[in-house]
């Protein structure tokens, strides 16, 4: 006799309430318009076949009686075998099967709290979009001075790692050893920057002949905020593939992590 307990994942002392709170679960996760396989089929029709016992009153107590009987019973212990050498074969406590199936109930239950971050991502790569898309503020700085930055080596030396210009108003600019000469030629710098993020996103000498870009997420760094918008965007409207929608959120939450990070670098 099949384990209706263990076919809805509840205890045999759940209530009514519990009962029908993971049947609807389940029935979601494993309906045939969300679960068109052949064992989404099978499972769908273990779980309807179980509620239609449990969530009866008569039926699960007679239920209950069948399996407590069929567990005292004398014909369904287990016989003892003569040969010691003997061992009876022992059934896995969990199939390839369950163990798959148990971790797409979980990707169910908790798939709603995880697509908020496809929306939060969302919001966030289309308010970078129209951040770089609106016309950049101009403005002329003074250079207070440039000073090299060092790093220690792997044999525990110093060795030389970048450039760092600085403006008069405070503003650190990392320069590259051939970005050096420009600047260092020139008592003031043009820059631009973006009006709602506040992210330089060029810097220039006055007479704009040597330019550099300065903010990674709107230069060689932008394809993130692409990958992102379009994994949250997959995210948000392939729900009916549970198992893929809940890798895209993972996914989308690294992104955004990163995205985050270079925006208030």
């Amino acid at each position: 006799m099949e384990d209706y307990y263990q076919i809805l994942g509840i205890s045999p002392r759940a209530t009514q309430l519990e009962v029908r709170h993971s049947f609807r679960k389940l029935a979601v996760l494993y309906h045939p318009d969300k679960n068109n396989t052949k064992e989404g089929e099978e499972r769908f029709k273990e779980i309807n076949q179980a509620y239609e016992v449990l969530s009866n009153p008569k039926k699960r107590e007679q239920y209950d009686l069948s399996i407590a009987n069929g567990y005292s019973s004398p014909s369904a212990a287990q016989s003892i075998h003569r040969d010691p050498a003997y061992k009876r074969r022992q059934r896995a406590p969990y199939t390839q099967r369950e163990a798959r199936q148990s971790a797409q109930e979980l990707m169910a239950e908790y798939l709603p709290i995880f697509r908020w971050i496809c929306y939060v991502a969302l919001l966030v790569t289309v308010t970078v979009a129209i951040d770089y898309s609106l016309p950049f503020e101009e403005h002329t700085m003074d250079i207070e001075e440039i000073n090299r930055v060092y790093r220690t080596g792997r044999g525990g030396g110093m060795m030389y790692d970048h450039d760092e210009l600085i403006t008069k108003n405070g503003i650190i600019i990392e320069l590259r050893d051939a970005d050096v000469p420009y600047f260092k030629s020139t008592p003031s710098i043009s820059i631009q920057q973006t009006l709602l993020f506040r992210k330089i996103v060029t810097a220039a000498i006055p007479s704009g002949e040597y330019k550099i870009r300065v903010a990674a997420i709107y230069g060689n760094l932008f394809f993130i905020s692409i990958i992102l918008f379009v994994s949250s965007l997959l995210g948000v409207i392939m729900r009916n593939r549970i198992e893929f929608s809940f890798n895209l959120s993972i996914v989308s939450f690294v992104l955004l992590i990163i995205v985050m990070f270079l925006l208030i670098r």
